[in-house]
């Protein structure tokens, strides 16, 4: 059978396929103004910075999770400091204490970028994917369920920086 959008709809009907995670309309947690006064949707900016050198993401090490042996993630931070694909719950640690990987030391111009805006962050990583079909994208397209450990208040979302250990 072709796959496309349409066959993607008839086979969820059929219940050959699963419907998509179905996010709550609110949920508990907190909501930057930014994302609330698009609703739901920020428009981010295109890179405007210098012109990253091919060295910088060509001499990165790269791994994948074991679930997707086809897509592959170069982590500039990382839970663990590690090359490695571990979520920060698996780590024990939080989103925003991740620490910077072996690979944040050959691509200065990349880790500048996240540093220059002046706020907490968990992960960087770079994708290095195949390139896909319109008809793929489509295909694969679903939302994630990424809000289910978000603080349920303001007050947790914002507590203080960790220092960085030199």
């Amino acid at each position: 059978m072709l796959k496309n959008e349409h066959t993607k709809h008839a086979l969820r009907l059929t219940g050959v396929r699963k419907a998509p995670f179905a996010a709550p309309a609110r949920t508990s947690h907190y909501r930057c103004p930014l994302v609330e006064s698009g609703n739901g949707h920020v428009v981010l900016r295109r890179y405007g910075g210098p012109q990253i050198p091919a060295p910088e993401w060509e001499s990165l090490e790269y791994t994948t999770y074991k679930s997707d042996p086809f897509t592959y993630f170069a982590p500039i931070t990382s839970p663990t400091g590690k090359i490695e694909m571990v979520g920060a719950r698996e780590a024990g640690g939080e989103e925003l204490e991740c620490v910077p990987t072996p690979n944040a030391d050959k691509c200065p111009t990349i880790t500048s970028w996240p540093d220059s805006m002046g706020a907490r962050y968990g992960r960087v990583q770079l994708l290095r994917m195949k390139p896909n079909t319109l008809r793929e994208c489509r295909w694969g397209t679903h939302q994630d369920n990424n809000n289910l450990v978000n603080p349920a208040t303001k007050a947790a979302a914002t507590r203080e920086p960790i220092p960085a250990t030199p």
